[in-house]
């Protein structure tokens, strides 16, 4: 672990948080993830489904190309597939090879502000202490940092900026507490692999309901031999109707309609999971007056002061071309919104770290439109 300040925090372990990092890393800033879980890119294992827009993400931007060339030279990459285990292992060595820190394991509480960290005395991560927050104030030097709760207490990782690439996104709920809305979203998606000798010739398509919920199903051949994904998009009023307790009490029902519509016996399950970053659970409606927005499917938004950016596919724009293509599109229309917004967001938090007429880190980048 580094000490002293970071210039950006980045908050998150999926996709979005590893491509935003890397391509901040590679214009030479300072840069620690902080993850929840204990690998990078897991949606990526999740869902064992190809991920066709890899390579059209590697032709518009370098740091995906490198990425998704060091996964064919491992064997990672076969066409569309992308094996979880090879995704999940080289996102480790890839992220470390360009000097980015990582803290795994641990969970985001809020972001600390300046004032904050002055108050502080104790808990800090090394490098933290009063003199460093009255140095950098005297400076005009960004402040802020992320606490985070480990195993040993509450600790703070100081940063300039903080970017939130979580999908619960907690920094950006308290941040954009007046002008962020909890939205209920009317469905859910889960991922199940089973192992099955049946071939399948094209993905095979079921609907079946529980109670008063409707399952839209896909069955579909996985990135290994002998494995299927099955997807299953849980629409329902009710929000219990559409969660874990629900739907795995509902599983066996689900199985035996789709065996009796398409024939298709599913075998043992290995792997059930909730794609979480394909559920939007919240819209942020900042305004401009409130925090610089980039609109669209892939989406980002900013305090009025650049400190903390959030970046996700909660818009409304994100939920419905998710809803759209999730099971029709294999799956990953997700991956690429976050993947797209995490690039595009780290363009803009680039130039906020530089400043007018700064050129230690390269050249500023023009804002794309929207942003």
């Amino acid at each position: 672990m580094r000490t002293g300040q970071y210039d950006v925090a980045v908050v998150g372990g999926g996709i979005g948080a590893v491509f935003h990092a890397c391509s901040l890393a590679e214009r030479g800033h300072k840069v620690v993830i902080v993850a929840e879980g204990g690998s990078l890119m897991q949606e990526l294992g999740l869902c064992r489904l190809p991920f066709p827009a890899a390579a059209e993400l590697a032709a518009r931007h370098p740091v995906v190309r490198t990425w998704l060339e060091l996964l064919k030279r491992h064997g990672g990459a076969q066409g569309d597939f992308l094996d979880p285990v090879w995704v999940q292992l080289l996102a480790d060595r890839w992220v470390r090879e360009r000097g980015i820190d990582v803290i795994f394991e641990v969970v985001p509480v809020r972001l600390l502000t300046e004032a904050e960290m002055a108050e502080k005395s104790a808990g800090v991560i090394e490098g933290t202490d009063n003199m460093d927050v009255a140095e950098s104030r005297q400076a005009g030097t960004r402040r802020a940092a992320v606490q985070i709760a480990t195993r040993e207490g509450l600790w703070e990782v100081p940063c300039k900026i903080a970017v939130d690439c979580t999908e619960s996104a907690v920094l950006a709920k308290s941040l954009f507490g007046s002008t962020s809305v909890l939205k209920e979203s009317g469905h859910t998606f889960w991922a199940l692999t089973t192992l099955n000798g049946d071939r399948l010739e094209q993905p095979l398509i079921s609907r079946c309901g529980y109670d008063e919920a409707v399952c839209d199903i896909r069955i579909a051949p996985s990135c290994w031999e002998n494995e299927f994904s099955i997807t299953v998009a849980v629409s329902a009023a009710d929000k219990e109707l559409r969660g874990e307790i629900a739907f795995l009490g509902a599983l066996e029902q689900v199985f035996l309609e789709t065996k009796r519509q398409t024939g298709f016996e599913c075998g043992d399950l290995v792997h059930v999971s909730e794609l979480s970053w394909s559920t939007p659970d919240f819209v942020l409606n900042a305004s401009g007056e409130d925090a610089r927005q980039k609109d669209g499917a892939a989406a980002w938004v900013a305090t009025p002061d650049g400190r903390t950016v959030a970046i996700g596919c909660w818009t409304a724009a994100a939920e419905a071309a998710i809803r759209e293509a999730s099971l029709w599109d294999q799956g990953g229309v997700a991956v690429r919104l976050l993947a797209e917004a995490g690039l595009e967001a780290a363009d803009y938090v680039h130039n906020q770290l530089i400043g007018p007429g700064c050129a230690a880190s390269g050249e500023r980048i023009p804002e794309r439109a929207g942003g």
